[in-house]
């Protein structure tokens, strides 16, 4: 069946995918969504042809399989609301992958320690609650522009996240056990930052360097006590949002970005 393309069996009540799915050497597209009772996926895949697999909301699904080979045509990996507990190192063998979703996977504790994936454009792991370490960034990764960490439970974003030379949108909303950014936040693509909710997080990076690509930042229900006179660097900004900002007493003595719309401080009840 090798001129078979497309592969739906979504929302099916099957408990497991046969290894003979990898004799299906034209597939590319197979789509597994919503499979409640699936629990077992190939031990390892190697279609070369593969485009897109799409796993999401299998949630009997504990094991990521091995990639044995260099997949190249592989685009959008969906492993979304599985109980998948590590993604293991062989993803990097999918060279062309540009969409890998994880989010809302609560079992997952591990990734690679280093993810260097040149092709990935977008990286979901919002909502992994059980991740407690964010992975190092390589040089090589300058095409990415979303990336959520958001509800997870990291405690620091490594400096390597700079080497994200592509990237628009970093959110990292309600991380309660964040305690450290960056020193500096140096991204010169970046248009929105999101740290609400962090509420650990006892300092603001630094902008030592102008970044008029930033257009929204989130530091709203943060534990900051001061807002660093570099925010001035940011000479795009729109929105900025401080709201219950508990333990905030100093903001620069001089604001002074032409371009900001809305600035919200409600609820500091520090600020003098």
């Amino acid at each position: 069946m090798e001129k078979l393309e497309d592969l739906w069996l979504s929302v099916t009540a099957i408990k497991e995918v046969p290894s003979s799915i990898n004799n299906l050497t034209g597939l590319r597209k197979l789509y597994l969504n919503g499979c409640k009772e699936l629990e077992r996926l190939p031990s390892i895949i190697h279609i070369k042809s593969l485009q897109q697999l799409s796993v999401l909301g299998c949630s009997k699904i504990d094991k990521f399989p091995q990639i044995s080979e260099e997949m190249e045509e592989l685009e959008d990996l969906i492993l979304s609301e599985t109980a998948i507990k590590e993604v293991p190192s062989s993803i990097n063998h999918l060279t062309g992958l540009r969409k890998l979703y994880l989010a809302g996977c609560k079992e997952l504790e591990r990734l690679p320690s280093t993810i260097d994936k040149k092709s990935l454009q977008q990286l979901s792991l919002g909502r992994c609650s059980n991740l407690k370490k964010c992975p190092e960034f390589s040089k090589e990764m300058g095409k990415l522009e979303d990336l959520w960490l958001h509800v997870t439970a990291i405690k620091e974003v490594p400096p390597s996240i700079n080497n994200l030379t592509g990237l628009r949108k970093l959110y990292l909303s309600n991380c309660k056990e964040l305690e450290r950014m960056p020193s500096n936040i140096d991204i010169k693509s970046l248009q929105q930052l999101c740290l609400g909710g962090c509420s650990k997080l006892k300092k603001c990076p630094d902008f030592s360097q102008e970044l008029e690509e930033l257009e929204d930042l989130w530091l709203s229900g943060t534990a900051i006590k001061e807002v660093p006179s570099s925010i001035n660097n940011l000479t795009g900004l729109r929105k900025l949002y401080v709201a219950g900002c508990k333990e905030l007493e100093r903001l620069p003595r001089n604001i002074d970005i032409k371009s900001l719309q809305l600035l919200c401080l409600g609820g500091c009840s520090k600020l003098n």
